[in-house]
């Protein structure tokens, strides 16, 4: 190819760029699906007055993990995609006493909200403080967050962490309508078949492109914890008319830690049926061990 066909081949996409850059036309940033969290709050003193340059610190208790970030001229300040864990927070400002607020437990694609008020250090060097979930959720979106207790003790058949999501208000588990998937149920959405939900792990997408619900399925002692939402979730999580689930998966700590589990059924802990009574033929046995 000459040189002369070459130029000829880029002067119309040459054009086009500039053509796009004259009529204002930019390209959009566009934020991907998270399975972390996010603390945001502000920092403000004794009378309610907003406190820039205040340095905050988040520790995660678990890992050690620590993100820093400083709040702007209005006292705010965000820490967006932080690992889902339990986090110790630390405001730090000259001339004040150094707060510090205990066990702030981030949930999976949640925004966790955290106010701080911070006296003079006249008064006394150091607050620490216990932090309370909030009794009333900020963010527009309608879910549940099913948490790793509740992974761990609530009873399973199958042990199919996604049918958890059956806590959540409006959801059902429905049978797979794929036929290479028999024993795994979906989770059914505001009367839907359970297609039509965007499975996310670890910020990952997982949904099966051809019969819809999740593609992989994941060992129950894997999870840490997931979040179903039904309703008015945000944009970045598209590709979706049902709901969107959300799952984090466990990370190594400084704490050693394992589990086991089993699970037994037999006749003796049964009753006899109606079928077995009609028919007069007793008992009958009956064992399982997962």
């Amino acid at each position: 190819m000459s040189l002369r066909s070459i130029r000829l081949r880029l002067w119309p996409l040459a054009m086009t760029c500039v053509f796009a850059v004259l009529c204002g036309w930019h390209p959009l940033p566009v934020a991907a699906q998270t399975a972390s969290s996010a603390l945001v709050g502000n920092a403000q003193d004794g009378n309610g007055a907003p406190l820039p340059g205040v340095t905050i610190n988040a520790t995660n208790q678990g890992t050690g993990l620590v993100r820093s970030t400083v709040t702007g001229s209005d006292g705010a300040f965000r820490l967006p995609s932080l690992p889902v864990g339990v986090y110790t927070v630390t405001a730090e400002l000259e001339g004040f006493a150094t707060v510090t607020v205990e066990s702030v437990k981030l949930n999976v694609a949640t925004e966790r909200a955290l106010e701080i008020s911070m006296s003079l250090a006249s008064i006394e060097d150091a607050i620490t403080v216990v932090d309370d979930a909030p009794l009333v959720q900020t963010t527009p979106s309608i879910g549940t967050v099913v948490s790793q207790s509740e992974l761990e003790n609530l009873p399973l058949n199958g042990r199919q962490f996604a049918n958890l999501a059956s806590l959540a208000p409006g959801t059902s588990l429905s049978v797979n309508s794929d036929p290479t998937k028999p024993g795994q149920q979906t989770v059914a959405v505001n009367g839907g078949g359970g297609r039509n939900i965007n499975y996310i792990i670890d910020g990952g997408d997982n949904t099966d492109d051809t019969i819809g619900g999740a593609l992989q399925n994941f060992n129950l002692e894997s999870v840490q914890e997931f979040k179903i939402q039904t309703q008015q979730y945000k944009a970045e999580y598209g590709r979706s008319t049902g709901g969107v689930l959300s799952v984090v998966t466990k990370t190594g700590t400084n704490q050693f830690a394992g589990s086991a589990y089993g699970f037994y059924r037999k006749d003796s802990l049964n009753t006899e049926t109606e079928t077995e009574k009609l028919s007069g033929v007793g008992k009958q046995s009956y064992e399982r061990k997962q």
